[in-house]
């Protein structure tokens, strides 16, 4: 993870060049990876998908390295649960907290909380503005990187495709281990070997907000995302 300004301001001009959102420094998603039926408490890792697997939170940067993994929880834990439980969580909520800059971001689908340091698109109730769609529009132009990471990840790592019959402990530490090597490829701009890319179409984890999520929006976080979706529609009428 970045730790100091300077590697930020790198990370938020690139992300900016893709649709054209400011400070954004990361996007987070997650990512089931599977395993064997494990003897204890095997219903706790049976997933909404309908197998057994262990959770790969992540957050990459704007070239789709991971600068944030969290692996581990049963597959059918809530990612909000497993979001709020993560370090990053904890790192970003705090206030002494001196190396994140306090206008940056990062940018989540709609199964996580909306904070002001973790913008979500606008929940689509049929009733959103143009200023609305078109923010979540750029919104997911942006976030896209991080399901086209967990694809080329597991694209590398056929492991990650099939269930993991090893123990738990073993499965986290493999996982943890292929993000690295990951990162390693992509730093060497490797390419993928297998041309039928691997595209993660289960990361998806909530697409809907629960009511914890909606309430959790609070006035300021809200106006940062508005403050943010009229900054991008009148950068689009300047265009126009």
């Amino acid at each position: 993870f970045p730790n100091n300004h300077v590697e930020f301001s790198k990370i938020a001009r690139k992300f900016k060049r893709k649709a054209g959102i400011p400070y954004a420094v990361g996007a987070i998603d997650g990512s089931h990876i599977p395993i064997k039926a494990p003897k204890q408490y095997p219903m706790d890792y049976y997933n909404r998908k309908g197998f057994y697997s262990i959770v790969l939170q992540a957050v990459i940067d704007s070239s789709g390295k991971f600068i944030d993994i969290f692996v581990g929880y049963p597959g059918s834990t809530h990612d909000s649960r497993i979001f709020h439980n993560s370090p990053l969580y904890h790192k970003f909520s705090s206030s002494s907290s001196s190396v994140i800059p306090t206008n940056a971001y990062i940018l989540g689908d709609a199964g996580y909380p909306c904070q002001n340091w973790l913008l979500t698109p606008y929940r689509d109730n049929g009733r959103l503005t143009a200023i609305q769609t078109y923010y979540n529009v750029k919104h997911s132009q942006t976030r896209i990187g991080v399901e086209q990471a967990f694809g080329r990840l597991k694209s590398r790592f056929r492991c990650l495709i099939n269930p993991l019959t090893m123990s738990i402990e073993i499965a986290i530490l493999i996982v943890t281990v292929t993000c690295i090597l990951h990162n390693i490829c992509e730093e060497r701009q490797e390419d993928i070997l297998d041309d039928n890319d691997y595209f993660d179409d289960q990361n998806n984890f909530q697409t809907l907000l629960d009511n914890n999520n909606i309430n959790s929006v609070t006035y300021l976080t809200n106006s940062i995302r508005d403050n943010l979706a009229n900054y991008l529609w009148n950068k689009k009428i300047q265009r126009d």
